[in-house]
């Protein structure tokens, strides 16, 4: 199928069939183009309703709106101009990975620059006595050599393993499925909760921890604000809701550099 421009009456016919409950490659082969095209146009064109709850919606006038002010403007920044520095420096105080910036700039046709080049930008900064590289992930972290792990016994009877689970879980497309270890803070004061929680638990297999690969990657970037070995009861909730919103507004790799938030809303609308 070809990628073929969106016109109003196309957009029209996808708002239509979306309402019908089409997914985006019936959509796609309906309106005859490219799912691609499809998928790139539902991140790009949402539009925000402003009512007293507001939520996210795809309205076809507004699309075709945005999709001709992005022809009109066709801001592509292939260099690293002062404009492209700004944005740079702006997500990086908001602890934003150079990966993170680079694809959320070109899935919103801002500017046109690697990841590569954006942590040469970071790497100059600092060599310049700046202090951007502080906001980096890994900036602290050094390796340490393991020689072996020490036993671990599991407390928990009749756990049920990460196989026996629904396989609509692995689809990752309805909300209401988790994946958690509650990450162990200073004496290990974490295990009451699956007390107070009436849901039902799969456990990972030992030392299989890629198996709930999304969780893994959440405790990283929440251990950027809290590290190893703090006490969690001296964090505040407004400290863990600030966090929380930090990475609710940060763009993810694997939702094709949409943030949380948009996704949240999108599927809720």
């Amino acid at each position: 199928m070809a990628h073929l421009h969106l016109n109003y009456l196309k957009r029209c016919q996808i708002l239509a069939l979306w309402k019908a409950g089409y997914n985006q490659s019936q959509i796609a082969k309906e309106v005859g183009v490219h799912k691609s095209t499809i998928c790139r146009e539902f991140k790009r064109n949402i539009t925000f309703v402003r009512t007293a709850l507001g939520y996210w919606t795809y309205k076809p006038d507004y699309a075709q709106s945005y999709a001709n002010e992005r022809r009109k403007q066709t801001r592509y920044f292939y260099k690293f101009t002062k404009e492209v520095a700004e944005f740079v420096k702006e997500k990086i105080l908001d602890d934003w990975s150079s990966e993170q910036i680079s694809g959320y700039a070109k899935r919103l046709n801002l500017f046109s620059i690697s990841h590569e080049r954006i942590y040469q930008f970071v790497l100059e900064d600092k060599h310049n006595g700046g202090e951007l590289y502080k906001h980096l992930r890994h900036q602290q972290k050094r390796y340490r050599k393991r020689y072996g792990s020490p036993k671990r016994h599991c407390s928990i009877k009749n756990r049920l393993m990460i196989d026996e689970r629904p396989a609509i879980i692995d689809e990752k497309s309805r909300i209401g499925d988790w994946e958690v270890d509650t990450i162990i803070g200073k004496n290990r004061k974490h295990e009451e909760i699956s007390k107070e929680i009436e849901a039902d638990f799969y456990f990972a297999h030992p030392y299989s921890s890629w198996e709930r690969g999304l969780n893994e990657n959440t405790n990283g970037l929440v251990r950027q604000y809290i590290r190893k070995g703090s006490c969690f009861s001296n964090i505040s909730n407004k400290v863990l809701s600030s966090i929380m919103n930090k990475l609710n507004i940060r763009p993810r790799k694997q939702l094709m550099y949409m943030t949380p938030v948009e996704i949240f809303a999108l599927k809720k609308s």
